[in-house]
């Protein structure tokens, strides 16, 4: 499955924002702080239900606002899916995956894999065992639990 299109709203400090990759690799420029790293922690909130950058939810709604929306259509080879979460200061997190709510956040983990790595990850050279196979979870889910890992 393969992310055709992202938007933001109120998101981190982006006002609005939308983000369509296209097949390969993509680059993201601008200045320091301008907010390059925004659309990925998106992206990967509206995949994993969870930010990798902050265990707040409200942190991730934009300075000012009370509630935070962000969508993802994704397009695979026998389906095409759309995710929509609203982040709300008050009432939390409410997450739809083609039109259902999902109740549980395990739904939404099982039905799309994503993986960081950013300089926190280093951890994974220098530290032991755990660590990777946190990763390893992480990026395969059920396809990793059948894996054996040697070294």
């Amino acid at each position: 499955m393969h992310l055709f299109r992202a938007e933001l709203l109120s998101f981190r400090g982006h006002k609005e924002a939308s983000f369509e990759p296209i097949p390969g690799i993509n680059v993201i420029i601008g200045d320091n702080g301008c907010g390059k790293s925004n659309p990925l922690e998106g992206i990967f909130v509206l995949m994993r239900g969870r930010s990798f950058g902050t265990s707040q939810d409200d942190a991730l709604i934009q300075l000012g606002e009370r509630a935070s929306v962000i969508r993802g259509r994704f397009k695979g080879e026998k389906r095409d899916s759309k995710i929509e979460m609203g982040i709300n200061a008050d009432a939390g997190k409410e997450i739809r995956l083609n039109g259902l709510r999902l109740e549980k956040l395990k739904d939404l983990k099982s039905s799309f894999g994503i993986v960081t790595l950013s300089p926190e990850d280093l951890k994974l050279v220098k530290g032991g065992p755990e660590e990777k196979r946190a990763l390893m979870d992480e990026a395969g889910g059920p396809l990793a639990q059948n894996m054996t890992m040697r070294g």
